[in-house]
């Protein structure tokens, strides 16, 4: 089934093609804000190592 989906001449291949980009866009998204909870995880609340902002 995935050899006709990704032939290019499919009429499903547009749909394919944008599907997976969603997934890829999705799953990065996923992995950007596990690392932002890594960073807050990692940072004592109410610090910040540069000062006050001015």
């Amino acid at each position: 089934m995935t050899a006709m989906v990704t032939s290019i001449g499919s009429r499903q291949f547009g749909r394919y093609i944008l599907f997976h980009r969603k997934l890829r866009l999705e799953k990065e998204e996923i992995a950007w804000c596990r690392w932002v909870l890594a960073l807050l995880e990692n940072e004592p609340l109410g610090s910040n190592e540069n000062g006050p902002a001015r």
